[in-house]
């Protein structure tokens, strides 16, 4: 779907399409197998974007700049790109910055305190990595208070947003009650964002809650089609709970 998508913004040059915001550099070459040619033609088509003032393609490029996907590396540039996108707002520009002064690259001072505020913002903005980050460190206190409480509430933000492992650390959480008060329901929840994106752990534990009756308001006969397709995706202990029903 996504190499289709590729192929048809690269035919029709649509330089400026809303799916640009799904793309990064790394996942179009990685992920999707793209050619150097390919990737040389997304550099110059996310320039034209950028260079329309198209806030995601800046955010593309300053990457592409940065890490020299398509291009030469130009720290500089890419640097520039970040702050016009960190003045236009944009949430993954916040990220970006954050993870600038979090990790110390990039020519950015090591500064976990100027990191948090950038992943807050970021969260603010509703990326769902911005929250899951900002959530992290207030987990262990790195840049702000610690707060267990805060980092539950921007896990939820997060995996409200899509977030898969936030989905799936959530569902843990409220299952396993050791961090906060179990509640079978709300991991039921978060287990079944994740297992319905094809993981395969979740299917089983969303297979597992249903026939061992820790969800009594969905039919048996769907847990076991929820552990037929863990089965299927490779979850061993999956096959060992319905040889024992």
């Amino acid at each position: 779907m996504i190499k289709e998508l590729c192929t048809r913004l690269l035919d029709n040059k649509i330089a400026q399409n809303e799916n640009f915001i799904r793309f990064t550099f790394y996942e179009l070459r990685v992920k999707n197998n793209l050619s150097e040619k390919d990737l040389d033609k997304f550099f110059t088509l996310t320039k034209e974007a950028s260079n329309a003032n198209f806030i995601p393609s800046k955010n593309a490029l300053a990457y592409a700049y940065l890490n020299g996907e398509g291009c030469n590396v130009n720290v500089e540039k890419g640097l520039e790109l970040l702050e016009d996108c960190v003045n236009a707002n944009f949430g993954h520009g916040y990220y970006n910055i954050g993870y600038c002064y979090y990790s110390g690259s990039f020519g950015y001072s090591k500064d976990v305190l100027k990191a948090f505020n950038y992943y807050k913002m970021s969260a603010e903005q509703y990326y769902s990595p911005g929250c899951y980050n900002v959530g992290l460190m207030y987990l262990s206190g790195i840049g702000c208070s610690k707060s267990v409480d805060k980092w539950i509430e921007q896990l939820t933000k997060a995996a409200c947003l899509g977030h898969v492992r936030s989905q799936k650390k959530l569902g843990d959480i409220y299952y396993f009650g050791e961090i906060t008060k179990r509640n079978y329901n709300k991991a039921f929840k978060f287990y079944l964002m994740v297992a319905e994106n094809g993981d395969a752990y979740s299917m089983y534990s969303v297979g597992y809650m249903i026939v061992k009756k820790e969800i009594t308001t969905v039919d048996r006969y769907v847990g076991i089609r929820w552990l037929t397709k863990a089965v299927d995706a490779g979850y061993e202990n999956a096959q060992k709970l319905l040889d024992n029903l």
